[in-house]
């Protein structure tokens, strides 16, 4: 007598074509709605009046704490929406099933917040060998901020938060069950994040890119992206507070 089986259905994630494409769209998204918000609001200073005031806006627009605040937290709020739509189109899978966002024991915390921490003071031992100042670009941005706490929920909350979302989870997930596998999602997540840093050096680029390779380890091994929005978050923290105290010293 044969019985018949059903064997359940393995959720998917979309596949590497697709995740690649929707990937593209969520940045050019995102890239837009920075863009409007930036401009808008620097439309807003200038009063709509002087065309030179303006564009004396947008030149500076890459260390302008107050148009980088805006934009950021504008872009945040886009990016994160239609990572979540996107997400919410593959059937059979929930947002957090789909970027692997689960509660973690308190022990994995404190157990990555230490590594990173050692990582941290590697980056600036070698900072100090290799005679590399503070960003200029940090320090223009801190200073033309206007209104400082805009500035920081933008960098410790909004940033990681879409960064996250995006790196470590969508496109993360969808490159690791592709034929990449585990290591190429790690190593291509991690050369495009430091990528789209070209506000600091190569140095700094390539240190970044060894960051995003620890965090997508933590991501592999945690099987969580608390972890990885924590970490990050901790990091732009320590970042900002270097920053007050070299601008306030």
């Amino acid at each position: 007598m044969n019985i018949a089986v059903t064997l359940p259905i393995k959720k998917k994630r979309w596949g590497l074509w697709a995740t690649l494409g929707f990937s593209v769209i969520i940045i050019i998204l995102d890239v837009l709605a920075q863009g409007f918000s930036i401009g808008m609001v620097a439309a807003i200073q200038s009063g709509f009046g002087s065309e030179v005031s303006t564009k004396e806006l947008l030149k500076n627009i890459e260390t302008d704490g107050f148009l980088l605040a805006v934009g950021t937290i504008a872009s945040a709020w886009v990016g994160t929406l239609v990572i979540a739509a996107i997400v919410l189109l593959r059937k059979g899978i929930s947002f957090k099933e789909y970027l692997v966002i689960k509660d973690i024991p308190l022990k994995e915390y404190v157990r990555w917040f230490a590594i990173f921490l050692v990582f941290i003071f590697s980056w600036e031992g070698l900072n100090v060998l290799f005679d590399q100042p503070v960003s200029d670009w940090m320090m223009k941005t801190y200073q033309t901020a206007q209104y400082l706490p805009l500035l920081w929920v933008a960098i410790v909350i909004a940033a990681p938060l879409v960064e996250e979302l995006f790196f470590r989870g969508f496109l993360f997930e969808g490159l690791r069950e592709s034929w990449m596998g585990p290591v190429g999602a790690v190593l291509v997540t991690s050369i495009i994040w430091a990528s789209i840093h070209v506000q600091y050096n190569v140095f700094q680029m390539v240190m970044i890119g060894c960051l995003g390779v620890l965090l997508g380890v933590a991501k592999i091994k945690t099987r969580s992206l608390y972890i990885t929005l924590a970490i990050h978050s901790l990091l732009n923290l320590i970042a900002m507070v270097q920053v007050s105290i070299y601008q306030n010293s």
